[in-house]
């Protein structure tokens, strides 16, 4: 028998067909494993997660703020109250009383991103604040794009005589929050 024989191949002939199964076996599983995007399930996204602060704002119409009672509810937004600081004025300067149990709800797992403060001074009226003054800071956690926005219910307010004022709350986000 001669060395043409047509059930041997040369080793140049054998090296070229293993590199042709190579490189078709490659290009088949690279074909089977791309699919295009569309019928690509997404990969599940995390939602986004920030922090900021909201003042709480009490003016009293030019009495002197003894005391104060304001309800917070988050009324847009997924928000976890984190915490509490007090005002900018001394009187209020200590965080505000409020239920500590308010900063373990998030509004959009079973909470409602709802809580109560409230404070007193027994300073005399004359170190009061009679003007437009932060009584407190809050601090949120937020989940997702949407803006939060919160609604503020003066329940009571009172001078130092303990007499009823007539008095606004209002909440903003802290100035160096805001973007």
């Amino acid at each position: 028998m001669s060395g043409n024989s047509p059930l041997r191949a040369s080793p140049a002939r054998l090296r070229g067909a293993l590199l042709l199964t190579a490189a078709l076996t490659l290009a088949i599983s690279l074909l089977a494993t791309s699919q295009p995007a569309a019928s690509q399930p997404q990969a599940p996204t995390t939602p986004t997660t920030r922090f900021t602060s909201f003042d709480i704002f009490i003016d009293p119409a030019s009495a002197p703020l003894g005391a104060y009672q304001v309800d917070l509810r988050a009324v847009e937004g997924t928000i976890k109250l984190v915490g509490v600081e007090g005002g900018e004025h001394a009187a209020y300067a200590a965080p505000p009383y409020y239920d500590p149990a308010a900063l373990h709800a998030d509004a959009g797992e079973g909470g409602d991103g709802h809580i109560i403060l409230a404070a007193f001074s027994t300073a005399p009226a004359d170190q009061l604040p009679a003007a437009r003054t932060r009584v407190a800071r809050l601090h949120v956690q937020i989940t997702g794009d949407a803006a939060p926005r919160f609604e503020a219910r003066l329940t009571a307010a009172a001078t130092a005589n303990g007499e009823e004022i007539t008095a606004k709350a209002t909440v903003t986000v802290s100035e160096g929050d805001a973007k």
